[in-house]
């Protein structure tokens, strides 16, 4: 699909169909400080009925060491990972893997 206006916007989006899909994630950031409005769901609830939450601060350090990990319910060199269509429950918070942004040397 081309571009287009979704989800009541006048800004042009790239779609996709939904059958060409793998997995949906979204997330929003907790940070209330910002000039600008929360963005308004940008996901079908058909595809994730909610954003994981995390993140939410003006100090980059900490901010830049965590990332969203996805809920693991069997580890292993074959894991299985949780996947509810929910990206607040299927998604945690965590340290980066080291070496992640660092800074260079």
């Amino acid at each position: 699909l081309r571009y287009s206006p979704s989800l009541g916007s006048e800004y042009q989006w790239e779609r996709y169909p939904v059958g060409k899909l793998l997995d949906v994630a979204t997330w929003k950031t907790n940070w209330n400080d910002s000039e600008y409005p929360a963005c308004p769901q940008v996901v079908s609830p058909a595809l994730d009925r909610g954003p994981a939450r995390g993140f939410g601060s003006s100090n980059y350090a900490f901010e830049t060491q965590r990332s969203l990990h996805r809920v693991q319910l069997r580890p292993g060199t074959r894991p299985v990972f949780q996947r509810t269509r929910n990206s607040w429950a299927d998604f945690v918070i965590k340290l980066r893997s080291p070496g992640v942004l660092s800074p260079p040397p």
